[in-house]
Formats: C-alpha cells, structure tokens, sequence
C-alpha cells in the first residue's frame, strides 16, 4: 500500500545508506505482521500511527549524538555539509591552480605549477572547511531554535504521509538540483572575486589588463554576498521541505529575481568594463550595447523558465 511504502521511505531517507535496505525489510515486515489479514486504510493508519512520527523512529536507529542540532533537522544539516563542502573545496582548489598557472606561466612546467597549488592548498582547505562548518551549522541552530514552536510540538498522523516526498515523489526536491544550483553559485562567486586574475587581456601568458574595472565591480560585493547566501539558504530549506511547494516556488523566484537583479546592475554600468580594454578590441559603442542587451534577455529567459518551473512543481501553473 502506497501509505506504507511512503512511511519506510520516510524512515528510511534519513539513515545512512548501507542500513537502508535492511531497516526497511526490517520495518516492512513489521507492519504487515500488526495488520489484520483483510486490512483497509483506517487499519494502515491505525498501525503507523501506534509507531509514531517517522523522523523520531528514524532517530532510535541512530547511533549518534544530536545535541547542537535537533534530530528534526540533522539530517538535513548533515546533507548540506556534505553538498557544501565538496563544492567550496574544489572550487578553491581550481581558483588557486588558476592564479598560480597564470602568475608562473612560461617560468614553471605545467606539473610543478599543479603541486605548487596543491601545497598552497591545505591551508586554504582548512580555512575553507571551518568557515563552511561555522556557518551552516550557525544557520541550522538559529533556524531552529527561532522555528515556530507550534510546528515541532504537531502531534504527528499518518495523513501527514501524504505531503511527504515519498508520497508526492513527483514535487521532491532531488540532491542533485541543490548541488547543481550551489555549485554554479559558487563557481560565479569565484570568478566575482577573482575576475581580475581569470578574465582579461592575455599576452605571453600574462594578464596585460582586466577585462573588468576592479574597483567598480567588488563595489557590488555586499549585494552578491547576499545573493550566494540567499542561495544557500535557499539550498538548505529545498532539503528541510522535501517537496516543492507554493512557498518554496515563491522564494525560490524571489531569489532568483534578486541574483537576477544584481547581475543586471553589474552589466549595465556604464564604468564596469576596463577603459584600456578599447585600445586592445576597439568595438563600437552600439555592439557592445545590443550585446549586453542580449545577453541580459538571454538571463531573464533562462531565470523565468526556472521560477516557472518552481510553481509548476509546486503545483501552482495552470495547465
């Protein structure tokens, strides 16, 4: 019965993987012996509601300790690291290897140049790490001790399964979609901060002049800080809903509206590119203009297909 699938998959998302499969025969087997032969639905409700919420049985599998983090959002807590990290690690890595292959470029073999950035690395890891852990688990621990309190006290019922992602396995929000969504925020943020050493004019191997006026374009950084933590935050809340709905369709649109704006406004300024740039591509006025116009049309586009689709799966468009 799809209530009782529901109701493992519930429990069983939340364990580590290698004790899935046996925790859910385990449970399954359960189930069905308490259930008289000629069950209906009341008598399946009737059974999973003697065995409780599935986050707290879920907890009593568990054999570590959730003190800093409650057990109604641990797990979340624990994915988001593990997204997280991975991503903030890779994407400093290839940032160093970037600004060492172009700083040593021509005096330096292309593998002494690749160890060189791994040894530069290990410190950057470190500092990368602890500010990670410092600020997911500061989000999680405000985030829930400011949550409404009548939400973790909801006495819990079986109807509850029917707005779960094993339930509507259509609106769930994939791992996948979060880790693509935080590792293209973090690879743009990278090259924000570092455009002057990525983007540019190159001659021999070095950087003759930025593409961007530096100066103009870290003006906009406490707004892009705001919109990767928007992003994040907005990460953090797709895995705590599990399934997409109007509200998170409608926050995901008003950050996607807000990161879209903050581009705009970065393109858009008249200053933001570098004035020696002209002397190395003199283009007319008029093409750089239709081009960042289109390139502005394109992103809107592209932004406007997403915030659709977060209404159409959280079951908001009309047909």
């Amino acid at each position: 019965m799809k209530l009782i699938e529901a109701y493992i998959g519930e429990v069983t998302r939340r364990l580590p993987e290698k004790e899935r499969e046996d925790i859910a025969l385990e449970l399954r087997s359960t189930i069905y012996d308490t259930l008289p032969e000629d069950y209906s639905e009341e008598d399946v409700k009737a059974t999973l509601r003697e065995l409780g919420s599935p986050f707290m049985l879920a907890n009593g599998f568990k054999n570590w300790p959730m003190h800093l983090i409650g057990p109604k959002y641990f797990e979340t807590y624990v994915s988001l690291l593990k997204i997280i990290l991975p991503i903030a690690l890779l994407v400093s890595f290839l940032s160093l290897l970037t600004v060492d292959f172009i700083e040593h470029s021509g005096a330096l073999s292309v593998i002494n140049i690749f160890w060189m950035a791994v040894g530069n690395a290990f410190v950057v890891f470190f500092e990368v790490t602890l500010q990670v852990l410092f600020w997911v688990t500061i989000g999680f621990v405000i985030f829930e001790r400011t949550e409404h309190k009548k939400e973790t006290v909801k006495k819990w019922s079986p109807e509850d399964l029917k707005k779960t992602p094993s339930y509507l396995s259509e609106k769930a929000v994939l791992k996948k979609e979060v880790f693509s969504d935080l590792f293209w925020t973090a690879v743009i943020a990278a090259l924000y901060f570092n455009a002057s050493n990525f983007i540019g004019v190159m001659k021999d191997g070095e950087m003759v002049v930025p593409f961007f006026n530096n100066d103009v374009l870290l003006s906009y950084w406490p707004l892009v800080v705001a919109a990767v933590v928007g992003e994040v935050l907005l990460a953090g809340y797709k895995l705590i809903a599990g399934i997409w709905t109007k509200r998170l369709a409608i926050l995901n649109a008003l950050q996607l509206a807000f990161s879209t704006t903050v581009f705009l406004m970065i393109i858009f300024n008249n200053k933001i590119i570098h004035s020696k740039v002209a002397s190395y591509f003199p283009l007319p006025e008029r093409y750089i203009e239709r081009s960042l116009m289109i390139t502005a049309l394109v992103v809107v586009g592209i932004v406007a297909y997403e915030a659709w689709k977060g209404f159409k799966r959280g079951g908001q468009a009309r047909a």
